[in-house]
């Protein structure tokens, strides 16, 4: 599997192709700012709270789901992490929910 990913300066990037994954490390003064997307119960959310938010320059910032009502959203939330929901139903169409979904995703300066 083959990643391809912009590095911001200061940024390393360490291969592992054989478990199909790629790792940086962020070794610059600015924080490497994450988004997460979820649509359940978040235990996915909650492992990347627990091994990399605030760790080596990584922080989650923002997490957005389609779902109402998703925990996720009130585990990012207890974590004082911005969470917004963006329903299917809520929008026009699929592009428009996109569209909003990734402006409010830049709104935080998020990856």
């Amino acid at each position: 599997m083959d990643l391809e990913t912009t590095l911001g300066e200061g940024t390393e990037r360490s291969s592992y192709p054989s478990r199909g994954y790629v790792v940086h490390t962020v070794s610059s003064a600015e924080p490497f700012r994450v988004a997460v997307l979820a649509s359940g119960t978040g235990t996915n959310l909650q492992a990347i709270l627990d091994t990399v938010h605030g760790k080596d320059g990584i922080e989650v910032v923002a997490v957005a789901s389609d779902k109402p009502g998703a925990m996720a959203l009130d585990r990012a939330t207890d974590a004082g992490i911005a969470a917004e929901c963006f329903p299917g139903d809520g929008f026009e169409s699929r592009d428009l929910r996109d569209d909003a979904m990734a402006e409010w995703l830049a709104e935080r300066d998020a990856a």
